[in-house]
């Protein structure tokens, strides 16, 4: 369980090696903690770590204080530890810029507990994008696309261990974009030819800054570097294709494409999720993974079903029935008269919001 460090008292027992800035822990997993411990984690300015539920002898050490705070943690919604780890993947983020390296137990202490409760809730997911803030756009991006590719991993029958690099990978995989200078990537603006071609070689900082650790499998280092490439070449920054493309990457590149449309951008409100899967279906046919998006269409669908929904003409309504095969058609019930209309393709409404 995780416990502020704070409230750590002598005898708990870690769960857990704590790092800070190097790969060397500062403290190794199965330590008794003595006083000498905790001033140490305090002095590198470790805020949490984890600890079991009883020391060696199987005494429970818990006192009320720390029962409280893990009852308070345990009770968060998954929407609030989202926003959150935004705030610390921030700050992660500003510290690769300064040139610190990426410190891969902070990483997981951050992102598997989030993925955890991702697939309990894996609908909750498909809504996050609600909670991103068009000004910082790019932080919410990366956690957004680790938790749906999680997400879409499970429901694709991977391992646990599976899942765990490909949520990682996911997150990790714009990690080469803070050696890009940061006008570029908070430009307000859409992006010069010469400033794109600049963001493309994100992918290979990405897997440059990580391609010496080894807490990563080579599975995740290539996912990563692969989650802009396409089926039939026309990705980046290698231009990869077909069998050269490993099936973590795929799964990062259609969460990747889906996130990044969903969320709003500083030069352009969010588009809705059901524009975003047509374009999904239509323009990148051929090169993206169709078992991979049947599983999102899957998500999609289990997801919309009852919502409430805005339409183009402002009207509001309730999707009613999403047929499998057609799920950007849904059948919508309108508040005002009660009617049951078909969201067609060529049809004169659209789904603009969903609420």
């Amino acid at each position: 369980m995780r416990v502020k460090v704070d409230l750590l008292r002598e005898g708990c027992v870690l769960s857990e090696d704590v790092y800070s800035l190097t790969n060397k822990p500062i403290v190794r997993k199965n330590t008794v903690l003595e006083s000498k411990h905790i001033h140490a984690l305090k002095a590198f300015l470790i805020k949490e770590v984890d600890i079991k539920r009883e020391t060696k002898s199987g005494k429970d050490i818990l006192n009320q204080d720390i029962n409280e705070e893990f009852i308070e943690e345990e009770n968060l919604l998954i929407e609030d530890l989202y926003l959150d780890a935004v705030k610390k993947y921030k700050k992660m983020f500003l510290s690769w810029q300064a040139g610190a390296p990426v410190n891969m137990s902070l990483v997981r202490e951050l992102v598997l507990p989030l993925v955890e409760k991702a697939l309990d809730d894996p609908l909750k997911i498909m809504g996050i994008y609600k909670k991103c803030d068009s000004e910082q756009y790019f932080y919410f991006q990366s956690l957004a696309v680790s938790l749906l590719s999680a997400v879409i991993a499970k429901e694709l029958k991977y391992s646990q261990g599976d899942i765990n690099q490909v949520a990682l990978a996911g997150f990790l995989s714009d990690c080469g974009m803070s050696k890009i200078n940061s006008s570029i990537i908070f430009k307000k603006e859409m992006l010069t030819e010469q400033e794109f071609k600049e963001i493309k070689q994100h992918p290979i900082y990405s897997y440059k800054m990580l391609k010496e650790l080894p807490s990563l499998t080579e599975a995740t280092k290539l996912s990563l570097l692969q989650h802009h490439e396409k089926l039939d070449g026309s990705g980046y920054p290698l231009g990869f294709k077909g069998e050269q493309l490993h099936p973590f990457g795929k799964i990062i590149a259609v969460a990747n494409i889906y996130q990044a449309m969903i969320s709003p951008r500083p030069y352009r409100p969010r588009l809705s999720p059901f524009y975003t899967l047509e374009v999904i279906e239509k323009d990148e046919f051929g090169k993206l993974d169709l078992t991979i998006i049947k599983v999102l269409k899957k998500l999609f669908r289990n997801y919309m079903n009852g919502r409430r929904v805005g339409l183009s003409d402002g009207t509001v309504g309730k999707i009613v029935f999403i047929d499998e095969k057609s799920v950007i058609n849904p059948l919508v019930s309108l508040h005002n008269t009660s009617e049951v209309i078909k969201i067609s393709k060529n049809g004169p409404l659209k789904i603009e919001e969903v609420f």
